[in-house]
């Protein structure tokens, strides 16, 4: 299993007093907040994003399923603190991504220039400051999981991060007041709205192969993907939220248009066999994610270009995916910083 450089963790097991007091505010639900974190991590190029439900659990993933987003599920969410969550979600990272972010559901309005800016960043944990106010998303690096997951503590996450000894610490000051997001009024919460609105807006392109009919888009590309990774069609398409004869039903007509397997079943194994992409296969769906990334990046590069010229967008020039910088600032000791949520 190739490993991801970035990766991204969104809890949103628990209906929390803020996610509440947004709802009221805006008249939005909780699915358009947790839309909005994974939509920036999505922008900034992280590899792959970990959505911890619990609360209204099937509602948040249904209708999340729409994009590239790994579910986990807290069952006892009514129960446990938000810690319990994030240990779920690090356990399933542990091995598969370089740096991680975290952040809860109801801290969703920050900026896709905070993430860049804090990727840019090597030190082992990394966090936004806004006003002297750590803030979210915090960036941990991959190789602290262990020590994460065995502590004990009351603090949560910020007490399992405080108790690790020797560990290099950056600090990213930023403009972005949402990072730090804790009681904002009506009309702040709506700024923050705003703001963020403006840098989300970009064009996106799907691109469909069709041969005598159409056979691959971005969900059936998923679906082989997860087969790659999980070697099993039926846990595939549970991942992808379809049913296990659909998932044959779109592999076979894939098949049966480009004239030879994608996938195939290997007997054997505990459960009575696996299932493999053929070397076919991974070459056609490595080739599918290239063509999607460059069309992509040139539909971007298109959109904020006649942007500018109309001045319908305030959008901001494209930046190459999973920005990958060096140090730009010196990390220092801030003492006056506040407890992270």
């Amino acid at each position: 299993m190739k490993r991801i450089s970035y990766a991204a963790v969104v809890v949103a097991a628990g209906d929390t007093e803020r996610m509440k007091e947004f709802r009221r505010r805006t008249r939005a639900d909780a699915v358009s907040f947790v839309r909005r974190a994974v939509y920036t991590f999505e922008r900034a190029g992280v590899g792959e994003i970990v959505v911890v439900t619990g609360f209204q659990a099937e509602r948040l993933e249904r209708e999340l399923s729409d994009g590239a987003v790994t579910f986990l599920r807290n069952e006892r969410f009514a129960t446990t603190r938000m810690f319990e969550s994030a240990k779920i979600a690090f356990s399933y990272l542990a091995g598969r991504a370089d740096r991680i972010f975290f952040c809860p559901a109801d801290i969703p309005f920050f900026l896709e220039d905070t993430v860049r800016r804090e990727m840019q960043r090597r030190e082992k944990i990394v966090y936004p400051v806004y006003e002297n106010k750590l803030g979210h998303p915090v960036l941990l690096d991959a190789s602290l999981i262990p020590e994460i997951l065995a502590y004990e503590g009351e603090r949560g996450l910020k007490g399992a991060l405080d108790a690790l000894l020797g560990v290099t610490i950056g600090f990213v000051p930023v403009t972005d007041s949402a990072t730090a997001l804790k009681d904002a009024g009506t009309g702040a919460v709506e700024k923050l709205i705003d703001l963020q609105n403006a840098q989300l807006v970009r064009a996106r392109a799907e691109v469909i192969l069709s041969g005598t009919r159409p056979f691959l888009n971005h969900g059936v590309a998923e679906l082989l993907s997860r087969i790659d990774e999980l070697q099993s069609v039926r846990e595939a398409s549970d991942a992808c939220g379809i049913s296990y004869s659909k998932a044959w039903m779109l592999l076979r007509a894939a098949e049966n248009e480009v004239g030879y397997p994608l996938a195939e079943r290997r007997a054997g194994g505990k459960n009575g066999g696996r299932a493999i992409l053929t070397e076919r296969g991974a070459k056609f769906l490595s080739l599918y994610r290239e063509l999607s990334e460059r069309t992509t990046e040139y539909a971007e590069r298109e959109f904020a270009a006649l942007s500018a010229e109309s001045g319908l967008f305030p959008v901001r020039k494209p930046e190459a995916r999973g920005t990958k910088g060096h140090e730009t600032e010196e990390s220092s000791d801030q003492e006056d910083t506040e407890e992270l949520t």
